[in-house]
């Protein structure tokens, strides 16, 4: 092609082309953004419906959640909804399928809202509508602690100060401060100075508020200007708020505000404590949106409380206590890693394989070229450096290398057979040399054949690449073909694995490209002595430095010098050429072990001194033993007298290899025969492989849940909390591993999260250590009534059961019930329910008729109860940095008992004042504390946590456990979380192999013009299955959907190299018989065929061993395509001749079939005529 030709005759051209592409990689690199998870909408909005004063959840539910949940039910991609209601607000989580705008759903949601605002109470408080889950867990925590200051100050510090601060932060989504008491201005009434001046308390709060006042009245026009007018009426001090006239008596005189109350600059009641370290403290608690990136919102986040930390007093401490961030960061360092590492075994393969750096070079500038340029692609499609898409690089690390192997690999071919050619060499042939040849060659005046050098390496590099250009680009295809499928999964997949098969169809598109053009243009620019196959090293490559460092260092001449003299000493004893090359390459292999184990084993065992001495010892040995190698010049390395030795190696060399293969293809049944018996065994060994969704991962957090009855006090929850801290202190084996503790009690539900150590800096791992404080917390869970469980924030190991119905009751009866039975299921702990025991409440029964004799209406009654006992905001005092709430009530004297409460009056509006009473009755009982609901159902859910327990073996267990459970009429359960999803992924999958399959064989069949041919290269698919799920089965490790991924990766993969052998035959079969191509095409091609495979799967093992806390994505995948390529490699040398025989076995007999199906048709014929 034009094409080749173009960049082999200007190299300088291709280098310049390459090179911009390259800096556009290296500038997209700093610009694409990075993150754990790839990038996109999670679909997720939140509504959330505040009621001033409060309802009870199930009025709630009734009056707000159910109206807002049928209006929201007929939105456009809407997935599910999700809703709580308690008795302060309603939360409606709406789940949206992944994809949507959610910036669009949001603006019809609020116009929804508008539309029902009528049908709502008039109580509610205008909905918010944020785009975050309310359970997901802080993407950051900071903590202020002092010595001089109190929790109250430093409270309002975080109020006032660092969350206006941080809200203005983008991708912040929530803020909330625990800790401390919230600053108010109280006004707490004496009863019976109201009742004495029969002051109604509603019609004293409203004055309040609608006295505190500076509003625009107008302005006035003058002649050259104007000027504006302003009634000014806010309180400036407390001095003016209690000052307040409020009424007048009869005698004239006025009342003010401070008559009848008393008004303080105060705290209100403690809501919640919080602390770090057992330490008193106040915490702010981060949520980022579900679009915002996770890195970058906490570097913001970071960079805003280090300017805020600035202006802090120095005698507050101001820190980070948790952050998501790192985990994040680290994951994707590990992966880099990973990357460097493959990339580095790759580049060891190629020269162990190629025995020449220079040669090794040429193909391992693949590498770095094509994953550059690939990151500029990444960046036009706006793809993020996330776990997918840089797995996806590591995973093309090995694979961009496998067009140039062949490409390099067919041009030294032609090589070999000129040489062959030059070698036989006979005057009498002279009319008989090839066309391509002519060109090449002159005759001396002896007759005798001188080859042009450079016109040898620049022909032979465009002819081999032109003739290896179908399987280069059939290769390729049907590499980049397997993620087509990807499209039929579900959305949630597609998205997860959409930058990972991006960026691998750009880097092999991009390596195809590089192996035509590079490849050729190195191959035919560069000296051939230099890219001669010969030592581990080129002896020439040496030799050329050693006369570079020889021309600017003398001394380095002389050592050179010396040191030649001393080996050709050392040369005239056979033992020293015999053994020390023996010797080195044993070395070479221990050198090379030593490598791999320093890439991958802990960094804290390469921390003793021993080891690094062994390290460095090691590194310095061998550098001599490669000087020392570098240094023998015998005749096995010397260029003229080689080329003998290169054609015995190809005329005899692997001929164990050819008789094993014609063995195989006299018993080609009884091979095929041994296959099938492996397939089937296979399918069976599949069924007994676990099955997660995406995996298990390991953070270095968790929190422990304190749960405790409903309507418990603050304080008793406090001290459970505390008791649960000492043992995170105290106990030795987890204190060693804990780093922080931050706890944050809130009323009966408390939550601590820990922070533990980095994993090479403590011996026990995230389960290991919640299993070891489970049955210590317990007893203190058994102590104090409480229920004490633990979660993992990032990746949760929750198996999840939806229990539904409508009596809250009976939902809750048949829920206990089954978490009774899933306490069978062995492997299950911390069985828990989402759903919390009735409060105890006391009714306020208000008897009507009585009510209407003294003119009270209801809700005349509810307003001024809820105002005397918890109270009403009356208005917000403006200062200068701030706006504080002003909270109206009773003193606590007139409400701290239910007696308190019964000795209440009320003034009607003629004055009169009325005992509570005497128009109602107080009656105890129980309200939900709160009431979930899913797919506008009521719902309570029963979860566990499965710990290292696969998912598909906890919902055998648990079906079999909950088969004889009886189900009322009207209610049922299903298993939900992610075990659905599970599901729905597997049989996806395997219609995407299927089509997977079908597209692969529609490519080769286009590409060879052959509908059978297809067929044989297709068996290397079912052979790579014979090597991936044994080797799933003996790692342990599950079905995920990585796993499913990498099923579909293997059938691009695995047809490579029955590609190159059905190629190589077709080009042999017009000189040579069947026996003969078929046996020459793999001894040609063994060397490429397993260079790519080892290629492909060193390049894939850092993504085994350092996967790290998201390894579950990757680790899986890796593990497949490497078992699956290794065992298919083997097969298909081995197997796919005898196969190839069999086809034609089956052709011949088919025609014969035919041909005496149509002699007897035609003797009939001839008879009845």
């Amino acid at each position: 092609m034009k094409f080749i030709s173009f960049f082999t005759e200007r190299p300088i051209s291709a280098f310049m082309v390459y090179a911009m592409c390259a800096i556009f990689g290296i500038f997209a690199f700093y610009r694409m953004p990075v993150d754990l998870m790839p990038g996109g909408d999670s679909g997720v909005l939140t509504i959330f419906v505040g009621v001033r004063g409060g309802l009870p959840p199930e009025d709630i539910e009734s009056l707000i959640t159910k109206i807002v949940e049928d209006e929201m039910a007929t939105l456009s991609n809407l997935e599910s909804i999700v809703s709580v209601s308690r008795k302060e607000r309603a939360v409606v989580t709406l789940n949206f399928k992944v994809g949507t705008d959610t910036a669009r759903a949001a603006l019809d949601v609020q116009e929804r809202l508008a539309k029902i605002k009528g049908k709502l109470p008039k109580e509610i408080e205008k909905p918010v509508v944020s785009r975050y889950d309310e359970s997901q867990s802080p993407v950051m925590i900071l903590a202020m602690s002092s010595k001089h200051y109190t929790p109250e100050e430093m409270r309002e510090i975080a109020d006032n100060q660092l969350k206006p601060t941080l809200k203005r932060v983008n991708g912040v989504a929530n803020i909330e401060v625990g800790g401390g008491r919230e600053k108010k201005i109280l006004v707490e009434f004496d009863q019976s100075r109201l009742e004495a001046y029969a002051l109604p308390i509603r019609q004293v709060i409203s004055q309040i508020g609608t006295d505190n006042l500076n509003i625009l009245t107008g302005k006035v026009e003058r002649e050259r200007d104007s000027y504006l007018l302003r009634t000014v009426g806010a309180y400036k001090t407390l001095e003016d708020l209690g000052n307040l006239p409020i009424a007048v008596t009869k005698e004239g005189s006025r009342i003010r505000l401070k008559d009848v109350a008393e008004i303080r600059d105060f705290y209100m009641e403690a809501e919640s404590y919080s602390r770090l370290n057992r330490e008193p403290v106040v915490s702010v608690y981060i949520q980022k949106e579900a679009l915002a990136n996770t890195i970058s919102t906490a570097k913001d986040v970071k960079k805003a409380a280090d300017e805020f930390k600035k202006t802090l007093d120095p005698r507050i401490s101001f820190s980070v206590v948790s952050d998501q961030s790192i985990a994040v960061e680290k994951a994707l360092n590990n992966l880099k890693g990973s990357l460097f590492q493959g990339a580095f075994l790759v580049g060891a393969i190629l020269v162990i394989f190629l025995k020449n750096f220079i040669s090794a070079s040429f193909i391992f500038i693949s590498i770095p070229l094509s994953l550059v340029i690939t990151l500029a692609v990444m960046h036009l499609f706006g793809l993020s450096l996330n776990v997918m898409t840089i797995s996806g690089l590591a995973i093309a690390s090995g694979q961009v290398v496998d067009n140039s192997i062949v490409v390099l690999e067919n041009i030294y071919q032609y090589r070999i057979k000129f040489l062959q050619f030059v070698n036989r060499w006979d005057k009498r042939f002279k009319k008989t040399i090839p066309a391509l040849y002519q060109k090449l060659i002159r005759f001396d005046s002896n007759g005798e054949i001188i080859a042009d050098e450079s016109l040898m390496t620049k022909t032979f590099a465009v002819t081999a690449s032109n003739e290896m250009l179908l399987v280069l680009v059939a290769n390729t295809l049907t590499a980049i073909v397997v993620f087509l499928p990807i499209v039929f999964l579900n959305p949630q997949v597609r998205l997860l694995y959409m930058g990972l098969s991006i960026t691998v169809t750009a880097a092999l598109l991009i390596s195809l490209l590089v192996a035509v053009s590079t490849i050729p243009s190195l191959s035919a620019n560069i000296p051939a002595k230099w890219t001669k196959q010969s030592s581990f090293f080129s002896a020439y490559f040496w030799l050329w430095l050693r006369q570079m460092y020889a021309r600017s260092v003398p001394f380095y001449n002389f050592l050179i010098f010396h040191g030649q003299k001393w080996v050709r000493k050392l040369n005239k004893f056979d033992f020293f050429k015999k053994y020390f090359k023996k010797i080195f390459k044993f070395y070479t292999a221990i050198f090379i072990c030593d490598i791999l184990l320093l890439l991958f084993l802990p960094n804290i065992f390469y921390s003793k001194l021993w080891v690094r001495i062994t390290q460095i010892t090691l590194i310095v040995l061998y550098m001599i033993a490669l000087i020392i190698r570098s240094l023998i010049t015998d005749e096995d390395m010397v260029y003229s007298s080689n080329v003998r030795r290169e054609l015995i190696a190809t005329k005899g060399g692997y001929q164990g290899y050819r008789h094993m293969v014609a063995w195989i293809m006299r018993r080609r049944f009884r091979a095929a025969l041994l296959i099938l018996v492996l397939l089937v065994g296979t399918g069976f060994l599949y069924k007994y492989l676990d099955k997660e969704f995406v995996g298990t991962t390991e953070e270095n957090e968790f929190i422990i849940f304190v749960e405790l009855p409903s309507g418990t006090k603050l304080d008793v929850s406090d001290k459970v909390v505390s008791e649960v801290e000492k043992v995170l202190n105290q106990l030795p084996e987890v204190q060693k591993s804990v780093k922080t503790s931050v706890a944050r009690v809130e009323g009966w539900s408390s939550k601590i999260y820990v922070t533990l150590l980095p994993a090479t800096e403590r011996t026990k791992t995230t389960q290991e250590v919640m299993s070891t404080l489970r049955p210590v917390v317990s007893q203190i869970g058994k102590e104090y009534d409480a229920f004490i469980y633990f979660s993992e924030p990032v990746s949760s190991k929750e198996f999840v059961i939806d229990v539904y119905g409508y009596d809250y009751n009976q939902l809750r009866d048949m829920a206990v019930k089954i978490a009774q039975n899933m306490e069978q299921v062995k492997g299950l702990a911390d069985i828990k329910l989402r759903y919390k025991p009735g409060r105890p409440e006391v009714k306020i029964e208000i008897d009507r008729e009585k009510a209407s004799l003294f003119e009270f209406s209801i809700h005349d009654i509810a307003e001024s109860l809820h105002a005397q006992i918890r109270g009403l905001r009356a208005t917000y005092f403006i200062t200068p940095t701030a706006q504080i709430e002003t909270v109206a009530r009773l003193q606590e004297q007139y409400r701290k008992t239910l007696e308190d409460i019964q000795n209440l009056s009320l003034v009607n509006p003629k004055g009169t004042i009325v005992p509570v009473r005497q128009f109602a009755i107080f009656e105890f009982g129980l309200t939900p504390s709160e009431v979930w609901r899913k797919s506008r159902e009521r719902m309570i859910q029963v979860s566990a946590n499965r710990g290292d327990i696969a998912l598909s073996k906890v919902a055998e267990g648990v079906i079999r456990a909950l088969k004889q459970l009886p189900v009322p009429t009207g209610y049922y359960w299903e298993i939900g979380g992610d075990f659905p999803k599970m599901i729905e992924t597997e049989k996806e999958s395997q219609f995407a192999f299927l089509i997977m399959v079908l597209l692969v064989y529609a490519i080769l069949a286009g590409l060879f013009e052959s509908y059978t041919q297809p067929f044989i290269i297709l068996v290397a698919v079912p052979l790579s299955l014979i090597g991936a799920i044994p080797l799933l089965y003996v790692t342990h490790t599950p079905i995920t959907l990585g796993t499913l991924i990498g099923f579909i990766m293997l059938g691009g993969i695995a047809v490579n190299n029955s590609t190159i052998l059905v190629e190589v035959f077709n080009n042999l079969r017009q000189e040579k018989n069947v026996y003969r191509a078929l046996l020459q095409s793999g001894q040609e091609r063994i060397r490429p065929i397993v260079a790519t495979t080892l290629t492909n799967i060193t390049g894939m093992f850092p993504l085994v061993f350092q996967g790290g806390g998201s390894g579950s994505l990757w680790a899986p995948m890796a593990i497949t395509v490497i078992g699956g390529m290794t065992v298919s490699t083997i097969l298909i040398l081995f197997v796919l001749p005898a196969f190839y025989l069999i086809m034609i076995d089956i052709q011949v007999w088919c025609a014969k079939q035919t041909t005496l199906i149509l002699e007897k048709i035609v003797t009939k014929k001839l008879q009845k005529v």
